[in-house]
């Protein structure tokens, strides 16, 4: 009696628990269908499995019933998991399909970024391909990849902060130092028949130190590596007065040796900031040295002006016009002109009349005023007939010449 009590104790509960699956499975397949996970064929193998376990229960001994029942059990507690899984990736399939939006501005970006990638895997590919066939082995590329990165950034943030480096209204400065020496004059002694102080020029450093000894009647500074110093030596009844070149040890540059004082005249000038070339006159002509104490230009002009913008004015015979370092013409001829200032020249034309020329030797503005001062802070002051007027830089006469008899600027401009 009692193991059939227990068996049929056994059956209802097989039952019972065949009958919460049955239930679970229904409710299961309810939801699979409402949320449309396509999940039917699960539930038809599921009841078929229930339905073959349940009639194999039956012909079973109790204690195979109970292990049947139980792996019934863990088999609905497999396909419970399976569906869960199945649920997951299904939503995570339908949220990947889903469009996802990005704005221009992450785009742009985006393509920046993809730009400058493919820039450095260029450059770093490139740059292995030299270190390969230099050292006959490549790097790695991440490192040469990382090195062509890092030379990027510096050049960037150099790039970046090159104009914050920029002065503003910078002012024109002096370089004291020319070469480390300046020229001075100090007193050397006493003259013991006139009893008259002698004074000589020579050169010292940034420390005040002589660097050359205070021999010289006259100096220049030091420009490109050169200076202009004044010789006078008196032997006897020979007297040697001339000026010419020296470098920083104080040793003679070339063997050109320039006459000296013209009527007081200075017969030697300081090179150009263009071009190195420096006017000098000698035997009564103009002509031009280079810093190695030769002849560029051979003296040859009745007249000559100093180089500016890369032209010199020149006076052969009664005309005048303007040259380069090679000694070409530039431009026309004149009557009379002056050294460019401020990017232009005065030229005076054949009939009397003042213009202005460019660096060029193109005529800016035609001949027409009676005088012309030079450009001083962007204006000129001009005179036409007896009135005065100013002009710009574009040449307009921002005062009119045409009603002014004169002008408190007229000493300012310093019309010539």
């Amino acid at each position: 009696m009692k193991n059939k009590k227990q068996v049929d104790g056994f059956d209802q509960e097989i039952n019972n628990s065949l009958g919460e699956k049955k239930q679970e499975n229904s409710n299961d397949k309810a939801t699979v269908d409402t949320a449309q996970f396509g999940n039917q064929n699960i539930e038809n193998l599921t009841a078929q499995n229930i339905a073959s376990k349940e009639n194999e229960a039956q012909e079973k001994t109790p204690q195979e019933k109970m292990e049947i029942a139980l792996q019934a059990e863990s088999e609905s507690q497999q396909q419970e998991g399976e569906k869960k899984s199945e649920n997951v990736i299904i939503n995570l399939s339908r949220k990947g399909k889903e469009k996802t939006t990005v704005n221009s501005f992450d785009k742009f970006w985006l393509r920046v970024w993809a730009v400058i990638c493919s820039i450095v895997s260029t450059i770093a590919v490139v740059i292995n391909k030299g270190i390969k066939f230099v050292f006959r082995k490549p790097a790695p590329l991440k490192y040469v990849k990382a090195g062509v990165a890092l030379v990027l950034i510096v050049s960037l943030v150099i790039l970046v902060s090159a104009p914050f480096n920029i002065t503003v209204n910078k002012e024109e400065t002096l370089d004291l130092f020319e070469s480390n020496l300046l020229a001075v004059e100090k007193l050397v002694g006493v003259d013991k028949e006139t009893n008259t102080p002698i004074y000589k020029w020579g050169f010292i450093n940034k420390k005040g130190v002589e660097k050359i000894p205070f021999v010289y009647n006259g100096a220049f500074d030091f420009k490109y590596g050169v200076a202009w110093v004044h010789v006078v030596n008196i032997d006897g009844a020979r007297l040697e007065d001339y000026w010419q070149l020296i470098n920083k040890s104080g040793k003679a540059v070339g063997s050109i040796k320039i006459d000296s004082y013209y009527n007081d005249e200075i017969p030697v000038s300081q090179f150009g900031d263009k071009v190195k070339l420096a006017r000098v006159k000698h035997g009564g002509q103009y002509g031009y040295v280079s810093t190695k104490g030769q002849w560029a230009i051979m003296n040859e002009f009745a007249d000559a002006g100093d180089f500016i913008d890369k032209l010199a004015r020149v006076r052969v015979g009664s005309d005048t016009h303007f040259i380069n370092s090679k000694k070409k013409q530039v431009g026309g001829t004149y009557a009379l002109a002056r050294d460019f200032c401020n990017g232009y020249a005065a030229v005076k034309s054949n009939s009397g009349k003042w213009g202005f020329i460019d660096a060029k030797g193109s005529e800016v503005k035609l001949p027409q005023y009676e005088a012309v001062s030079d450009f001083k802070m962007g204006y000129a002051l001009v005179l036409r007939g007896n009135t005065y007027g100013i002009i710009d830089k574009t040449f307009k006469e921002v005062v009119p010449a045409s009603q002014y008899s004169d002008m408190q600027l007229r000493e300012f401009f310093d019309m010539k």
